[in-house]
């Protein structure tokens, strides 16, 4: 079993997944990835402060950093990407043993919006 354990390991993934992204777009999901995996919960100052320990960069400047590419066009979630970051998680349950080939798996799928202006789809296996 691969078990992801740092930030290139985390890139080589991406960029044989996400063909369409540019590589600083890969680079800033990869650092959020594994800010995540080192946070003890998923709030922005935690995750920033995490994402600190792998850049050498202030809390302060990784917030502003995570915050503004959350905003940009280019992190918008389109149909290729929604498309390959399903694929990415399909690919990781397979590698750590939690999905196998032929395999029936249920999924679970909600849909809601506070506003008209966004919607948040989420799915659990």
């Amino acid at each position: 079993m691969n078990i992801v354990n740092n930030l290139e390991q985390i890139q080589k993934i991406l960029q044989d997944r996400f063909l369409k992204s540019r590589k600083s777009v890969r680079k800033n999901i990869a650092l959020g990835i594994m800010a995540l995996i080192k946070s003890e919960s998923c709030s922005l100052p935690e995750i920033a402060v995490q994402m600190s320990s792998i850049n050498n960069c202030t809390a302060a400047s990784n917030e502003l950093r995570i915050s503004r590419f959350l905003k940009s066009k280019e992190f918008q979630i389109d149909d290729p990407m929604w498309r390959d970051y399903t694929a990415l998680l399909f690919d990781l349950l397979k590698e750590v043993g939690f999905l196998k080939n032929g395999k029936t798996i249920a999924i679970n799928v909600d849909y809601t919006s506070s506003t008209d202006e966004f919607s948040i789809l989420s799915a659990s296996i």
